[in-house]
């Protein structure tokens, strides 16, 4: 066998494998950014203004089951697929849109200006966008920079890299709320009284047992339409307060909460006085003063390694700032 034909043989070999997984394809439109895997549907990024903010939803598995929940009358407002927010920001809630039942809340917006940045491929594609920060008076107090990355992995997984940059545009109060930084709110399959069941890396498992603790990773499993699977989220050891506290609810709510600690002891299942090495979690930027935070985010079948793909997430480099 001559050099040429053997590299040509690699070659085919590679490209059948890549065709087997999947090509991953970014169809920009007007209010949405589709996310394809092999001609069908994986993940769709939304952002029409009366959203409040940009959101991940649906997201699918490999074939084609839908492991996120949209807006309905049983979601709180503005908690729908995946979602980046916080509770109190300078006193503003940028975590939920508005709620008509709590007419005395300040309620702000993340507003998408501009899709950039696209890069498609086989295994893997990516985009970045820009979004405002916009208080209740019209005024911008965070600049966003949000890269989304989308690829296929071992055993029909499919991920989502999350890397987020915040900077503020004046002084800004991040207070200790565990509504926030990122949220998910799965289907109703994976509610606890469904069979859903949370765990975390200390193996503790049920979203009362998960709540408030640290863990670098929470994977939550159901029995989706006759088949077994997993989402896991996945914090970046690089991330601020690594490994971050989990807010879980049974109703199959997960938060990734930074900048939460003391608040956790203000309502069930921890509800009661604090700990005395609890500390207030809340942080103050200056202007110009940079946060980023990066999450991966697997839908995955039951037969997932969890800590491969730890593994792999953690060999990923990159710069806080």
């Amino acid at each position: 066998m001559t050099a040429r034909r053997h590299v040509l043989i690699i070659l085919l070999a590679a490209l059948s494998l890549a065709v087997l997984r999947g090509e991953v394809r970014i169809k920009p439109g007007k209010e949405c950014v589709e996310i394809e895997v092999h001609q069908t549907p994986f993940a769709t990024l939304q952002f029409g203004r009366q959203a409040g903010k940009p959101f991940l939803h649906p997201l699918r598995t490999a074939s084609g089951k839908v492991v996120t929940r949209g807006f309905t009358e049983n979601t709180a407002p503005g908690q729908a697929g995946v979602w980046i927010g916080l509770r109190s920001l300078n006193g503003v809630d940028y975590w939920e849109t508005d709620d008509p039942s709590r007419p005395g809340r300040k309620a702000g917006a993340v507003v998408l200006n501009e899709i950039r940045s696209i890069l498609q491929g086989l295994e893997q594609s990516s985009f970045s966008f820009t979004a405002d920060w916009v208080d209740p008076n019209g005024d911008a107090v965070i600049a966003e920079t949000r890269t989304l990355t989308f690829s296929t992995g071992p055993e029909d997984s499919r991920a989502i890299d999350i890397d987020l940059r915040l900077e503020p545009r004046r002084r800004v109060e991040i207070a200790d709320r565990a509504a926030g930084l990122m949220g998910l709110r799965l289907s109703e399959p994976f509610e606890e009284h469904n069979g859903g069941r949370p765990r975390i890396f200390s193996w503790d498992a049920g979203a009362d047992a998960v709540t408030g603790k640290r863990s670098p990773w929470l994977e939550y499993m159901t029995i989706l339409q006759g088949e077994r699977v997993g989402v896991l989220v996945m914090d970046h050891p690089r991330n601020h307060n690594f490994p971050t506290r989990w807010k879980v609810r049974p109703f199959a709510s997960i938060f990734a909460t930074p900048f939460a600690e003391l608040d956790y002891y203000n309502e069930a299942p921890l509800q009661g006085p604090a700990p005395r090495t609890a500390r207030d979690a809340g942080v103050t930027l200056e202007k110009g003063e940079p946060m980023r935070f990066r999450y991966r985010i697997v839908v995955h079948p039951s037969t997932f390694d969890i800590h491969e793909a730890w593994r792999d997430f953690c060999q990923q480099r990159w710069d806080r700032r």
